[in-house]
């Protein structure tokens, strides 16, 4: 069985880890920010991932990660035993990675 987890920074700087079952929804604001949505504690913290300039890069960073997540959940542990095989996804770094990515791809393209 594979357990995955994800690893997020929270506003004060810290990273925290939990485990997926944690993870509720990815949220973009009207100002383009994306949000995880974590079942950490009460109210259900706002975890911001990236900010992005416009809606259609926020849609991106969301799919990526979601894909991210889908390719750990559905991976087949190569090592011998897979029965301990733990995954950590860094929320914040993925999002990184695909938004640099994202405004690489467009540079070329002549687009943001």
């Amino acid at each position: 069985m594979v357990r995955v987890f994800l690893r997020v920074r929270d506003g004060d700087g810290g990273v925290t880890t939990h485990p997926l079952s944690a993870f509720e929804y990815l949220e973009s604001s009207p100002l383009h920010t994306v949000y995880a949505v974590l079942k950490t504690g009460p109210g259900y913290p706002l975890r911001a991932l990236a900010q992005c300039r416009s809606q259609e890069e926020a849609r991106y960073v969301e799919k990526s990660i979601l894909n991210a997540i889908a390719i750990a959940v559905f991976a087949r542990p190569s090592i011998r035993d897979p029965e301990n095989w733990v995954h950590i996804i860094d929320l914040n770094s993925i999002a990184a990675d695909y938004l640099e990515a994202f405004h690489a791809n467009n540079s070329l393209d002549g687009g943001v």
